[in-house]
């Protein structure tokens, strides 16, 4: 009796033993990491994984193959075993295998990583792109570091109107889900169509954050030179309150904060000067007036600015402001330029108006070509920012207007 218990205790001492050393040269080499000790799966596994690659050859895909049927021997449940013999039949080219060998893993679990990325593929290929997509939202869920996988395909499977009825409908847009569909889609021009849609209908739909998203996604817009749709989606996503101050200037009376959409006000914060919103009571208690406070330092100013869109032809510009003893070595001007061009249309100089509120006002003509769109903006003429040209004073600006005088 002593000496079986003896045989038992060497048993379990060496297995111990062997377990231990398996775990440490695991380290630097998975391979004799499970041969050592065969029911390391852990190494097994991560053996696997370090040798798959599109291009392996299929020696060693055979070899790999046996590896993985001897890991799912020891543990038959383990879906990670069925995943990876299902990529080497793909590799092999064996797709009903391989679909086989997939669907088992996920029956196991139903979100095995490389499972899913198969059965991805597999639908999007056979154009099952509704499947394809409930399957995308599974990995977007539970494998975020492989949505970089799906993004190529987004916006062929999104075409698919059943696909894309999924997507506004089930997408999970909490979180970082959202801006990560929406910075996905921003990468191509069909992506981009994509996303206006989603948006404008997600934003009917009251959804949150798509204000925040049409911000993001309209520079590109403009980048790609579809200024017409950068646009119309700004619009169409303005909340009913907003909407009442689109014109040719949106908000000409600074009645909302600033936003980041470049269609609406944009304040860029700099050294020596101070941006705000103050409440002036012009015509009402909630009126609005933007306050330019110019803090005596030397400061070249260009940080007020907004797109807009203008047709060919004539309009006036109107600037209601008053000028509080500002002094500088130019005058604070508003201006209506052609977006990136340096010469303005127009202009007008912000003069000094005894405290008094004042209007000024040009008539400008917009070209026929290489002016889609344009930018309103209060700026100083360039100069030298030497200390001895300081800016000190303070401008409300409380209304920059345009309106159309002629075609």
């Amino acid at each position: 009796m002593k000496k079986l218990l003896f045989i038992i205790s060497l048993l379990i001492s060496c297995a111990v033993l062997y377990n231990a050393m398996s775990t440490i040269i695991q380290r630097f080499d998975y391979q004799a990491a499970f041969t050592i000790n065969p029911l390391n799966n852990r190494a097994r596994i991560r053996y696997l994984y370090s040798n798959l690659a599109p291009d392996t050859k299929p020696d060693l895909t055979e070899k790999l193959m046996k590896v993985a049927k001897a890991g799912s021997r020891i543990d038959p449940y383990d879906a990670r075993f069925y995943s990876i013999m299902g990529m080497i039949e793909d590799l092999e080219g064996n797709t009903d295998s391989s679909q086989d060998l997939y669907i088992h893993a996920l029956q196991l679990i139903k979100t095995e990583q490389f499972a899913l990325i198969g059965r991805f593929v597999y639908h999007f290929n056979k154009g099952n792109y509704l499947a394809a997509t409930k399957i995308s939202e599974l990995i977007y869920l539970r494998w975020k570091n492989h949505w970089p996988i799906i993004e190529p395909y987004l916006p062929v499977m999104l075409s698919d109107e059943a696909a894309y009825a999924e997507v506004r409908d089930e997408f999970p847009l909490n979180g970082q889900g959202l801006q990560i569909l929406m910075l996905s889609l921003r990468k191509s021009s069909k992506g981009l169509d994509i996303a206006q849609r989603l948006l404008i209908d997600w934003h009917q739909a009251g959804k949150p954050g798509v204000d925040a998203m049409v911000a993001r996604i309209n520079p590109f817009l403009v980048r790609a030179g579809r200024n017409a749709e950068a646009y119309r989606l700004f619009l169409l996503t303005l909340d009913e309150e907003r909407r009442k101050a689109a014109g040719y200037v949106f908000d000409s009376s600074f009645d909302f904060e600033a936003g980041a959409n470049p269609f609406d006000w944009r304040f860029k914060r700099q050294s020596g000067v101070d941006l705000s919103l103050k409440k002036t009571g012009r015509k009402n208690l909630d009126d609005k007036s933007l306050q330019i406070k110019f803090l005596k330092k030397p400061v070249n100013f260009r940080d007020v600015n907004q797109n807009i869109r203008l047709h060919a032809g004539e309009f006036k510009l109107e600037v209601i402001y008053k000028n509080r003893d500002v002094k500088g070595p130019n005058p604070v001007m508003v201006g209506v330029f052609c977006a990136g061009q340096p010469k303005p249309l127009s202009q007008v100089a912000l003069e000094k108006s005894n405290l008094q509120e004042q209007s000024v006002s040009t008539v400008f003509r917009v070209p026929n070509e290489k002016c889609d769109l344009q930018t309103v903006t209060v700026f100083n003429d360039n100069f030298s920012k030497s200390w001895t040209n300081l800016y000190s004073g303070t401008l409300l600006i409380h209304d920059i207007r345009i309106e159309l005088t002629g075609g």
